[in-house]
């Protein structure tokens, strides 16, 4: 399950990363609780961008617990985009 699960990650980093060539991508999947690996990331980033998954009116207007707990604590600029 876990190698699928990569897999499907490498796919689509490699269309980012041939789509733009100019971004450095860092692969790094872990079995953690999200907030804490993307928080433990943020050491080591220039910028963490997480997604947001904002549903109807009133939830497009809030952010997730995971997008909302990451920009309290990551130790980086953090960029919310919307999918």
């Amino acid at each position: 399950m876990r190698t699928a699960q990569h897999q499907v990650v490498r796919d689509r980093l490699k269309r980012l990363k041939d789509a733009h060539p100019q971004v450095t991508v860092v692969e790094d999947v872990r079995s953690a609780h999200p907030v804490d690996a993307l928080v433990a990331a943020s050491r080591q980033a220039d910028l963490l961008v997480v997604g947001s998954q904002g549903r109807g009116a009133l939830g497009s207007a809030l952010l997730g617990s995971v997008s909302r707990s990451v920009l309290h604590h990551a130790s980086c600029p953090v960029a919310v985009v919307r999918s």
